[in-house]
């Protein structure tokens, strides 16, 4: 507790001794920058590990899934829908809701799409590996071992 308290508390004054060089303006604008950056690199790191076919996580085995069923609606914007629908129960939890929140509930999807165009991916064509599969070549190489 004291080494988090102790970070904490550099943080601040780091932050007041910036905001005398620095205008709220310029800290926003990198702020900014930063989400976007950080969006870019969460939809980057979506395609890295969908792309190896071992399977995806429950939301994005779900973005999948609901791509299939209407593969003329971009893939962003099924993400989209998904993160709507999830801030929209977050919202009726009591969540705290931000900005940052609403940024990423539309710029995921639309930097997904975007991402996903670059490196020519297509998730609904990905054939991702079930559990019985992995098993199965998990013993093979057991085997293969030996």
């Amino acid at each position: 507790v004291k080494k988090f308290a102790w970070k904490l508390y550099r943080m601040n004054v780091y932050a007041l001794w910036l905001m005398r060089y620095v205008s709220a303006k310029e800290i926003v604008c990198h702020l900014g920058i930063l989400v976007l950056l950080g969006i870019v690199l969460t939809c980057f790191g979506q395609y890295v590990y969908m792309s190896a076919g071992l399977s995806s996580g429950p939301r994005d085995s779900m973005l999948v899934g609901i791509g299939k069923r209407f593969p003329k609606i971009p893939i962003g914007r099924v993400n989209i829908v998904i993160l709507a629908f999830v801030f929209v129960v977050c919202l009726f939890l009591g969540s705290p809701v931000g900005l940052g929140t609403v940024i990423a509930v539309f710029g995921t999807g639309i930097i997904m799409d975007i991402v996903f165009k670059v490196v020519r991916f297509n998730p609904r064509a990905v054939v991702h590996e079930g559990i019985p599969d992995t098993l199965a070549a998990m013993m093979r190489s057991l085997q293969v071992n030996k």
